[in-house]
């Protein structure tokens, strides 16, 4: 995975504040949160903390975090 040319602000979805990327030679999955994480309503609650749980556990293997919020 090359990080250097990634842009995770441009590429994430507009409604969610997170985006993932997986190495496909390592199977390793890079988490992106970039943007405001919010206390109360997630985005008018399009975006649900189970929309969010779902998406962690769907694969297998290690996580990389990139933080950005």
């Amino acid at each position: 995975m090359d990080k250097t040319k990634r842009n995770p602000a441009a590429a994430r979805s507009k409604t969610r504040f997170w985006d993932w990327d997986e190495d496909a030679e390592t199977g390793v999955r890079t988490l992106y949160l970039d943007g405001t994480i919010a206390e109360e309503s997630w985005l008018d609650d399009e975006v649900t903390p189970k929309l969010f749980k779902d998406e962690l556990a769907s694969g297998d293997g290690d996580i990389v975090v990139w933080l950005n919020s």
